[in-house]
């Protein structure tokens, strides 16, 4: 009896061991995903900057309309990309930070975030924010804002999208309407759901409604998702203004 004994402690010490391992290898992983994402969103900006001032620049040659709609379908492929690498590196954070957050500074900088690629696709881009405070973590908050901003940007291809910052009771509410190719109801359903396409060929890896799910959650809150097939769509996010465990 006392040999299994310890002959099953010491394998769970083993397995312990390599799961402690294991942990700080992905550690390592998302921190370094996380570098180089940030590396490569700055020059990223800049190049997409210079192209909607080339976009807007006088011309006739129709060769390099061409070739600037080009670069500009890649750089907004490769900007997309670089946001699915920084979610990664930050979606697993397991604890929250409980710290006065202003909704209205965070929509703030997810407008000029997409402002640039919002007038390379021809949308209007416009933000309704008023005041609200909520006890939260900054980072998952913003993230979780950019996600829907992005991803509405991603699916119009004209008209608009509205961003809002409102309250209602002690929950504040970050809603994005667009006027996109919208969803029908079997996906909505799914929408939410961790490496979910609604188009399987779509760039990206299907995670960042997911991780809004999990933001919400973590901080005692919820998504609400509306939309019809043809006529856009539009996400809310609520979030409680009190702490969160």
């Amino acid at each position: 009896g006392d040999e299994i004994e310890k002959l099953v402690e010491e394998r769970t010490r083993k397995l312990q061991n390599q799961m402690k391992k294991v942990d700080e290898l992905l550690a390592i992983k998302e921190e370094y995903i996380g570098n180089i994402a940030h590396e490569l969103k700055t020059p990223l900006s800049v190049i997409m900057g210079n192209l909607y001032l080339l976009k807007d620049a006088p011309s006739k040659d129709a060769k390099m309309a061409n070739v600037i709609s080009v670069l500009e379908r890649n750089s907004e492929r490769i900007n997309h990309s670089i946001n699915q690498m920084l979610q990664l590196s930050r979606h697993s954070q397991v604890e929250i930070r409980n710290e006065p957050v202003d909704f209205k500074e965070l929509a703030e900088n997810v407008y000029k975030e997409y402002t640039t690629l919002a007038k390379m696709k021809g949308i209007a881009l416009a933000l309704d924010a008023k005041p609200v405070t909520v006890i939260g973590d900054k980072t998952l908050l913003q993230l979780a804002l950019s996600n829907l901003v992005g991803n509405a940007v991603k699916f119009t291809n004209a008209g608009s999208i509205r961003m809002r910052i409102s309250a209602k009771g002690n929950v504040a509410l970050f809603s994005v309407s667009d006027t996109g190719i919208g969803m029908g109801a079997d996906i909505v359903r799914k929408v939410g759901e961790k490496f979910f396409k609604a188009d399987p060929n779509a760039p990206g890896s299907g995670i960042g409604i997911s991780v809004v799910n999990q933001i919400a959650a973590k901080h005692n809150g919820s998504m609400f998702i509306k939309s019809a097939l043809g006529k856009g769509s539009t996400f809310e996010l609520a979030i409680p203004m009190g702490e969160h465990e």
